[in-house]
């Protein structure tokens, strides 16, 4: 099984492939054909029938998803607006709390200068001595509790003196 090619037709066949302006040309002719070439003359009329509703649905379809595109991107927009408007209402609340935060600040440390210079002008005996500062006074919870074991107490010890009378 011996092979034979021949070369110098393989070579016309490259030279030709490799001549750009003739594969121009030929690739001109095919899509000119491609363009007048009329395919419902060659369809059957019951696959010419099939071929428009195939089209009438395409268009349809097309037309749909252009309508939903459209709805999408109004709503995209609108819900991007919004969003850019509550950031920006945003940003202003927080520059506001941030300067109502600064004043504050501010005047609480002027306050405790003002009060620092009226501690350090007073006498050491109007002073509040460490003692009675640091003295912790009962909460009020305590308190609470307090009364309430009082209140409990107050019972059983009427019923000791009840016990004690009788005997």
């Amino acid at each position: 099984m011996k092979v034979h090619l021949n070369w110098e037709k393989i070579k016309q066949e490259l030279n030709k492939l490799a001549d750009l302006d003739r594969l121009k040309s030929e690739l001109s002719k095919v899509a000119e054909e491609v363009k007048n070439f009329d395919i419902t003359l060659h369809l059957s009329p019951s696959a010419q029938k099939k071929l428009k509703n195939l089209e009438r649905r395409y268009s349809e379809l097309m037309r749909s998803i252009a309508r939903s595109q459209r709805q999408v991107d109004k709503e995209f927009n609108r819900l991007m607006r919004k969003v850019k408007s509550t950031q920006v209402d945003a940003e202003k609340r927080f520059q506001q709390v941030s300067h109502m935060a600064h004043e504050q600040r501010r005047k609480m440390e002027k306050a405790s200068q003002e009060l620092r210079k009226k501690l350090s002008k007073s006498s050491p005996a109007t002073a509040p001595s460490k003692k009675a500062a640091s003295k912790k006074r009962p909460s009020r919870k305590k308190a609470a509790s307090v009364k309430k074991s009082a209140v409990k107490k107050a019972p059983s010890a009427a019923k000791k003196k009840s016990r004690t009378k009788k005997a």
